[in-house]
């Protein structure tokens, strides 16, 4: 078996069909599709089962829903082909995808990515124009600021070996719901010595308002510090940690800490002071304010230089309210 196409499916049946079909069209003959059903409460299963039964080479894996990292685990183990690639169940496949990436015989191919809305309208891209070809490891981390965070942090997209994966025994960590994508490539990567860049094969990725990226969790923070803390331990180890990057790195990490602040005002005052204190006390926290200069958090900035939890909670709070009147002003100017 050359190639083995995990698809984890969880309460997607608007959008199930469009992506099996993509792949069924795009998937060489010696491939596996292995659609691993995550307990979805809605009509799922019984599509998955119905493509098994007009497709041979599909294979269906009914379970007890424990997130998309368990059922990325189920399908590695099931899996028996040379390469793994994984695909969302609201995302699809553009024509001649599959003969783009597997034309290369690498650790690693990256495809490109168009996001979209469900209406169909466009929402982002990369600007890859500068990106190369081909890559060692050191090289392509010097390009970590063209690819992070996205073709850099999932892991659909990607044509994986699974030699390395069983080799060095890695998998997704059940155990958290941010960063456990980026975590897993991290383990990747550092295996890899060729990787390869394909900007023509392209998935067409669904923004969904309800992804998990989008919730609150008391662990939020020590997730993404963990995932930062690996990714500049591999930069530095590769000698990529250029100024450019490490400008990108702290921008990035700051859009995540505010993330998580402004997540932490839905916790109780206790838990959020708490978790308010350990973000104005860590390192690289105090280390990525002075990246930032938009006056949109100035007050919050300043909050978190002088460490004070109260003035960084009503910063926090006045910041939420005059976004909640831009928007209302918006709606009313429609």
């Amino acid at each position: 078996m050359l190639l083995s196409i995990i698809i984890p499916v969880y309460k997607s049946e608007a959008t199930l069909c469009q992506c099996v079909d993509s792949v069924l069209s795009e998937a060489p003959a010696d491939s596996e599709v292995i659609l691993v059903d995550d307990g979805s409460p809605d009509n799922c299963p019984q599509i998955c089962d119905e493509y098994a039964t007009r497709a041979s080479r599909i294979r269906v894996i009914h379970k007890e829903n424990a997130g998309a990292s368990v059922a990325r685990n189920t399908g590695l183990n099931e899996a028996t082909g040379e390469y793994v690639f994984f695909l969302d169940s609201d995302d699809y496949l553009t024509e001649g995808y599959f003969d783009k990436l597997l034309y290369y015989k690498a650790d690693l191919v990256l495809g490109n990515f168009i996001a979209f809305y469900n209406d169909g309208t466009p929402d982002f891209s990369l600007d890859v124009s500068s990106a190369y070809k081909e890559y060692d490891l050191s090289r392509f981390l010097s390009d970590f600021h063209i690819f992070f965070p996205t073709l850099f942090n999932f892991p659909w997209g990607k044509i994986y070996k699974r030699e390395i994966i069983l080799k060095n025994n890695i998998s997704f960590d059940s155990k958290i719901a941010i960063n456990e994508d980026l975590l897993f490539n991290l383990a990747y990567y550092s295996h890899c010595k060729k990787i390869v860049f394909e900007k023509e094969a392209v998935v067409m990725y669904r923004q969904l308002a309800t992804s998990l990226s989008r919730r609150y969790y008391q662990q939020l923070f020590d997730w993404y510090i963990k995932g930062y803390t690996q990714i500049r331990e591999m930069l530095i180890s590769k000698d990529a940690y250029t100024d450019e990057n490490e400008e990108y790195f702290y921008r990035r990490l700051f859009g995540n800490v505010i993330e998580c602040v402004t997540g932490s005002m839905l916790a109780d005052v206790n838990e959020r002071n708490e978790s308010l204190k350990v973000i104005c006390n860590n390192d690289m926290v105090q280390s990525a304010l002075k990246y930032e200069n938009s006056r949109n958090y100035k007050l919050i900035v300043l909050s978190l230089k002088r460490k004070n939890v109260s003035l960084l909670v009503f910063s926090t709070k006045l910041y939420l309210l005059l976004l909640k009147v831009k928007k209302a002003i918006r709606g009313i100017l429609k």
